[in-house]
């Protein structure tokens, strides 16, 4: 009787000691995820133009990804931009073109990026 006692103990605790450890890495893998983001705090995460290059009269992408961000512009205007981790809005450039995404926080903190597209 005692051995099982001591037996289901044993596994109560090695089962406790993993999902503590589970825990832990959940934890640890989350603020990977928000340092990654920014910590909380204003960052540009991605800008770029896909493709970088276009033919005269042809379409592309500015692609971008704010973390943090309470607004977001981009110069010379395109569309109707908002804060997204992730968005790509059309471009139609009638000559090479370098824009500048604008991304403001709550606290009045300004962060700039620029991506050109060549038309050729």
């Amino acid at each position: 009787m005692v051995y099982a006692g001591a037996t289901l103990l044993l596994r109560w605790q090695g089962k406790r000691t993993a999902e503590q450890e589970a825990t832990r890495q959940e934890g640890e893998a989350a603020r990977q995820v928000l340092n990654q983001l920014g910590g909380g705090e204003l960052k540009i995460l991605t800008f770029y133009a896909n493709p970088p290059v276009i033919r005269r009269g042809g379409k592309g992408s500015l692609c971008y990804g704010v973390a943090a961000a309470t607004s977001v512009s981009l110069e010379p205007p395109v569309e109707d931009i908002h804060p997204s981790l992730s968005r790509c809005v059309e471009v139609k450039p009638m000559a090479s073109t370098k824009y500048k995404l604008r991304a403001t926080d709550a606290k009045g903190k300004v962060e700039t990026r620029e991506a050109e597209v060549d038309v050729r």
